[in-house]
C-alpha cells in the first residue's frame, strides 16, 4: 500500500472518531499482509464505513461480549455519543452510504465526490470508541493477526505497535486508564489523522494535548 492511500485512510480520522481503526490500518499495511486488499479499492470513505460495520456484524452474528464494551465506551464520550447503540450505528453508516453505492454501481465519479466530501464532515455520526481487547479482537477476527496487549508500555520505546494514550488534563475520562485516542507506532514515526510525526509530544501538540501511553498493541503473523 502507497503511503498516500496509507495516509488517505488515516486522514478519515480527522472528523470522525474512528482511531481504533484507522490506527490498525495503518498497523497492517506497515506489515504489508497480503489480505483485505479490498480497502484500496473504493473511496476512502465507503471502504472505512463498510470495514467498520463488516466488523460490527461479525460480532452480532458470534453475540460478542465485546458489542456491550464498545457501547459502553463510546457513551462514556458524552453527548452526542452518550445513546449511542451498535445498531443504531449500522443503520446510519447503511443510509448514509447508500448514494455512495449506487454512484459507485454506476460510475458517477462527481456525485460521488461530492457525497464523500459530506460525510468527511459529518462528526457526529460516525464516531465510534473501541476499547483495546475490541481493537485486538479485530485484527484477529478480520485480518487474521495475532494482537497482543500490554497496559502501561513505555512511550521511550520504539517498538512497533498500536498505542493508546490519555490525556491528564481530561480528569473526565475514566475507563481504561483515560485511554481517548490511538496512533500507530512504526519505524519510531507516529501515524495520526493522516499526518505522521516524529515523536508522541509533537503528535500531541497537533491537537494541543499532553499524551501519556497507557496501551500498546502489538502485532505478529500466527
Amino acid at each position: 500500500m502507497s503511503d498516500t492511500m496509507n495516509l488517505a485512510l488515516g486522514n478519515l480520522n480527522q472528523g470522525w472518531g474512528v482511531c481504533g481503526f484507522t490506527s490498525t490500518f495503518y498497523a497492517m499495511y506497515q506489515a504489508n499482509p497480503a489480505v483485505r486488499g479490498w480497502l484500496v479499492n473504493a473511496s476512502e470513505v465507503y471502504s472505512v464505513l463498510y470495514e467498520i460495520t463488516d466488523y460490527l456484524q461479525a460480532l452480532q452474528a458470534a453475540q460478542s461480549p465485546l458489542l456491550k464494551d464498545i457501547t459502553a465506551f463510546t457513551r462514556s464520550f458524552g453527548p452526542p455519543y452518550d445513546t449511542f447503540t451498535i445498531d443504531k450505528y449500522i443503520q446510519t453508516v447503511e443510509t448514509q452510504s447508500e448514494n455512495t453505492r449506487k454512484w459507485l454501481a454506476y460510475g458517477d465519479d462527481q456525485n460521488r465526490q461530492q457525497n464523500d466530501k459530506a460525510l468527511r464532515g459529518a462528526s457526529a455520526l460516525f464516531g465510534i470508541a473501541m476499547p483495546p481487547q475490541a481493537v485486538a479482537d479485530y485484527i484477529e477476527r478480520m485480518w487474521k493477526w495475532k494482537a497482543t496487549i500490554t497496559e502501561f508500555g513505555a512511550s521511550g520505546t520504539t517498538e512497533d505497535a498500536i498505542i493508546g494514550v490519555q490525556n491528564p488534563a481530561k480528569t473526565a475520562m475514566t475507563m481504561y486508564h483515560g485511554l481517548c485516542h490511538y496512533l500507530y507506532r512504526g519505524g519510531g514515526v507516529y501515524y495520526s489523522w493522516g499526518e505522521r510525526f516524529d515523536s508522541l509530544a509533537k503528535a500531541a501538540d497537533h491537537v494541543k494535548a499532553t499524551y501519556a501511553v497507557v496501551y500498546s498493541i502489538s502485532i505478529r503473523k500466527y
